[in-house]
């Protein structure tokens, strides 16, 4: 009998360290999974605040775009000719101080419907690759606009160039907005 009661008090002794074990485990396991819950939600706090502040930003600029005076964009002139050499000296300015000598510009056939006047033209010039991204940055955002609308651009085939990057040929088409103005008489 007392062999059936010491195996029966080192059976519940067994199962009562089991039990502990497995509740330590458990707490553990829980503990993790609270603290991995409170990290989580304080990432999704932080992401909403980001987000509802981008949404706010946008609105912003897209209210500051509607009500925006887009008259700094036009090329102002007294007719379509003094518009045309505005915006071509205007290009060939903006070509000179990237380095670019402009090997023509000459207007095109304006084949845009847009809502406004435009003019457009087409660009060919010779330069090296290095060139073209200060040149493009600069017209794209220049005031009053020009918008490059087809890029054509083929590399140079030259043994000689000692230049790491090569030599291209650009033809570019591009439109600028216009309003005309006459003088009144």
């Amino acid at each position: 009998m007392d062999l059936m009661r010491n195996k029966q008090a080192l059976m519940v002794g067994f199962i009562l360290i089991v039990t502990i074990a497995f509740g330590a485990f458990l707490l553990s396991g829980i503990s993790s999974w609270r603290g991995n819950v409170f990290d989580l939600s304080a990432s999704l706090t932080s992401e909403r605040h980001r987000l509802e502040q981008s949404v706010a930003r946008l609105s912003n600029e897209k209210n500051a775009f509607q009500t925006d005076d887009v008259s700094r964009l036009l090329w102002e002139a007294r007719q379509t000719a003094e518009a045309t050499a505005k915006i071509q000296s205007g290009i060939n300015n903006i070509a000179g101080n990237a380095g670019i000598k402009m090997r023509s510009i000459a207007p095109i056939q304006n084949n845009h419907q847009d809502s406004f006047a435009s003019i457009s033209f087409r660009l060919e010039f010779e330069a090296n690759l290095v060139l073209l991204v200060p040149f493009l940055k600069e017209l794209e955002y220049s005031q009053p606009a020009v918008v490059v609308t087809s890029a054509h651009i083929r590399r140079l085939a030259r043994p000689t160039t000692t230049s790491t990057h090569p030599d291209i040929f650009v033809q570019l088409e591009v439109t600028a907005p216009i309003i005309v103005k006459p003088v009144p008489q």
